[in-house]
């Protein structure tokens, strides 16, 4: 996770409910991780959007 939204830009794992610190990374690479992240959501939202049509097909809703 990040905070590249903040002065700090911190960014972090999270591991065994435990935070790790990673050091600090180049804007260009903030910028890749950003643009990653907003890929992953786009996808996760037309698998659950192809899900949610064929449950209203399978209801015919």
């Amino acid at each position: 996770m990040g905070n590249w939204s903040h002065p700090c830009q911190s960014h972090y794992f999270i591991t065994n409910n435990k935070v790790v610190w990673a050091g600090p990374i180049s804007k260009t690479a903030s910028q890749e991780v950003i643009k990653n992240d907003q890929e992953s959501v786009k996808k996760y939202v037309q698998k659950s959007n192809r899900l949610i049509d064929k449950i209203k097909r399978l209801f015919k809703l």
